[in-house]
C-alpha cells in the first residue's frame, strides 16, 4: 500500500495539485 502512496504522492508532485 506505501508503495502505490508514493506513486501517487510522485505523481501529484509531477501534476502540481
Amino acid at each position: 500500500m506505501a508503495r502505490c502512496f508514493e506513486l501517487v504522492l510522485r505523481w501529484w508532485r509531477i501534476v502540481g495539485s
